[in-house]
């Protein structure tokens, strides 16, 4: 857990000069607290300066260290809503056509009744991350991305705003995807955080 609040609230004085209403030794104090309460990281932000900093450090040392052991849990996210995918979910797949508007229509039936909505590379001409782009402006459920390359994948993935599953086939009885990918989506998986899963001819 993290906490960066701001040194109160702002105000301004006579002078035309806007300050904030908590000061450096009240902000060490409550940041104290914060920190026995169980945040791990603590900061500030809009209003605090050095001197701030200085106070908090001064003021809490001594407390001892918040050490967590996180859960080893597969978590896919959107900007706004997570799911776990060691739980029973459903997963639907998405039509890319030419019509942008169908493609959205598509999506907003689609996250009535599903966990995860999965896209898969669209026919030459339209773009995967520009449908993404405008699909997560107005869509909440999480996604999944079936991609032939790793290109694709990174196309993909720079552009989503959350943890999206990545669908990948290497090796299985209908796949365009080598013996070899899965590493290679490993790599592009790891720097956007997303998932992999990998499936193989039976799945």
């Amino acid at each position: 857990i993290i906490v960066q609040p701001n040194a109160g609230l702002p105000e301004t004085f006579d002078d035309g000069v806007t300050r904030y209403n908590v000061g450096a030794d009240e902000f060490a104090k409550y940041m104290k607290e914060i920190a026995r309460s169980g945040a791990g990281i603590v900061g500030g932000c809009c209003g605090t300066t050095p001197e701030y900093i200085r106070a908090m450090k001064a003021e809490s040392e001594g407390l001892p260290a918040i050490r967590i052991t996180p859960e080893a849990r597969r978590i896919i996210c959107s900007g706004s809503r997570s799911v776990d995918f060691d739980t029973n979910i459903i997963i639907k797949d998405l039509e890319i056509t030419a019509d942008i508007d169908d493609i959205i229509d598509q999506a907003f039936e689609l996250a009535e009744d599903s966990d995860i909505i999965r896209l898969h590379t669209p026919p030459t001409g339209k773009l995967l991350p520009d449908i993404v782009i405008a699909l997560q402006e107005l869509i909440k459920t999480p996604f999944a991305f079936s991609v032939r390359d790793e290109k694709e994948a990174d196309a993909v993935l720079r552009v989503y705003n959350g943890r999206p599953l990545l669908d990948i086939f290497p090796g299985g009885q209908d796949s365009r995807l080598g013996p070899a990918a899965g590493n290679k989506f490993e790599t592009i998986a790891n720097k956007y955080g997303a998932l992999v899963y990998e499936h193989n001819h039976r799945d």
